[in-house]
Parts: C-alpha cells; structure tokens; sequence
C-alpha cells in the first residue's frame, strides 16, 4: 500500500498550494494530477476536520472517504503539525506532545483504517480494536470544542464590547487610535481590527494562555514569553484578530469559524489557500493572503 507524502513542517518553496477541508471535498480524484499535487499541501487540521463526522452516515462516510484515498494516491504533501504545537514553537515553547506527536499516530492510524473500509460498519469495527491513545471521539470533541467555544466567546465578547462602549476609557482608547470621541461603535471596531494594538492583544492573549498551562506565573517570565514570539504565525494572529472584533462588532459567529481561523497557521509566506468556503476567501482577501475561490459548478 502506498504510504503519505508528509513532512512534519512543510518548508518546500515549490509547495505552494494549500488545500483546506472543502477543497480536499471538492477535488475528489483532480487531487492526484500531476502538475497539481506535487505542488500542493494540506494539514493534520484539514484531515482532522474530514475525520470528525465521518460517522454521522454511510452517504457522509464515503464523501470523505474519497479524500483519504486520492491523497493516499497522489503527490500531496501534509504538515502533519498539530495546531497548538505550531501556536507554541512560535513563542519558542515545548510541544504539547512531543515528536513524534501520539495525536498524530492516531490519526494516520484512523486514516489508513478509511481507507481500507469500505463501508463505515467495517470502519467502526476495525477501529474499535486499534489500540490508540486518541479514538474517533476524541478528534470529534476536538472539532466540537474548537467551534463551538469560537462562537460562545464571539457572543460574550460582543456583550462586554457593547458594556464597555460608553465607558470613558473607551473614549481614551479612539484618542489613542486617532478616531473623534464622538465617533460610532463600527468605527471603532474598524480601527481596532486594522491595527497593531488588536494583533498585540491576540498575542498577549495567547501568551497568557501559555503561561496558565505551564504554570508561569512570574510576570518577567511572562514577559519573556511574550517577547520571545518569532513572527511565524502572524497571519494566524491577525486572523484571530480580525474575526475577534468583527464578532464583537455585532457579525455573527457560526459554528466553523474557529476552525477556519487555525487554517491560517498553515499557510506560508507566497502561499496560496485554495478553498469553497466564502469566509476564507474574504479572510484571506483582508489578510492580503492569495485566494483561489473554487466553484461547485
């Protein structure tokens, strides 16, 4: 049986296509030209995002199936980096799990067993004697924690933004940005998703979520920390940014957008992300990231 062209970081310069889950859907057997694939990538996200409801019926465990064995089959590389490794070399910290990565294991192993199922009982039941660390409900909790939480933390943030619009350090924070004290609400929102103070904000944010796991309390560590970030992940971060404040601008958030957002960690300098999906491209439109928007038709 064949095996995955994978690399743990995709570093290829000649990689630069990148294909998220609804391009994988989409391209069925067109994944394996040649002049295409050896070109292209995807990431353990995109297969985990694939994997998370293939169980939901057997129409829906052949649709992305299919995915598994055109890539199985092709040139297509996988940065098989798990999200919040990526999130944690930026700053210069220790992998969740070191390489090689269990999470990873387990899903190569989910995979493989697709592929060789041909219907989804089969595929329940091969994978119900596998002896893994993360089973099939574990990437699913995952999927569902990752977008569900987006859109709760969209929903109170957009509660606290509105709380604290008339606040006088509000009116403090527009003079600082440059904006009249009397301006609107959407003003503000605009500002802040176009500048370098939201982007610090994400970073902080996620220097303090780093410094909570591993217990770091001392404010100078902390510091460090944030200090040590490497710039590797920045159209991660100003994603973050920018779908942030449009949730508490009023934009509703639904269900796959924290799931879009990781996308970005992805992608690399002079790539492109090829996808169906109408929030990454204007994402990627606002990110300045290059965007082939692909049609159903």
């Amino acid at each position: 049986m064949p095996t995955f062209k994978s690399s743990y970081s995709i570093t290829n310069d000649y990689r630069h296509w990148y294909l998220d889950t609804s391009a994988l859907r989409h391209l069925g057997k067109k994944l394996r030209s040649k002049g295409f694939s050896e070109y292209s990538y995807t990431s353990s996200l995109a297969l985990i995002e694939l994997l998370a409801d293939i169980d939901k019926s057997e129409r829906e465990y052949q649709v992305r199936r299919a995915p598994f064995i055109s890539i199985l089959n092709s040139e297509i590389a996988i940065d098989w980096a798990m999200h919040d490794n990526i999130q944690r070399a930026a700053f210069s910290l220790p992998d969740v799990y070191p390489f090689p990565d269990e999470r990873v294991q387990s899903l190569v192993a989910m995979i493989l067993a697709a592929v060789r199922s041909d219907s989804l009982e089969n595929f329940l039941v091969i994978t119900s004697k596998l002896p893994l660390k993360h089973d099939l409900l574990s990437f699913k909790e995952f999927d569902e924690r990752a977008s569900k939480g987006w859109a709760e933390s969209g929903a109170d943030g957009a509660k606290q933004f509105n709380t604290a619009y008339s606040s006088p350090s509000t009116d403090e924070l527009k003079l600082l940005l440059g904006l009249p004290v009397e301006s609107k609400k959407s003003d503000l929102v605009t500002a802040l998703t176009t500048s370098v103070y939201n982007t610090s904000l994400t970073r902080l944010a996620l220097t303090e979520s780093f410094c909570e796991d591993l217990n770091i309390s001392d404010l100078k560590a902390q510091e460090s920390v944030y200090n040590a970030y490497d710039g590797s992940i920045d159209a991660y971060i100003e994603a973050f940014s920018i779908r942030s404040m449009s949730s508490m601008g009023g934009q509703s958030s639904e269900r796959n957008d924290g799931i879009d957002v990781l996308h970005f960690l992805y992608i690399k300098p002079n790539t492109t992300l090829v996808t169906l999906d109408k929030k990454l491209k204007s994402l990627a439109h606002a990110l300045g990231v290059t965007c082939v928007f692909l049609t159903t038709a």
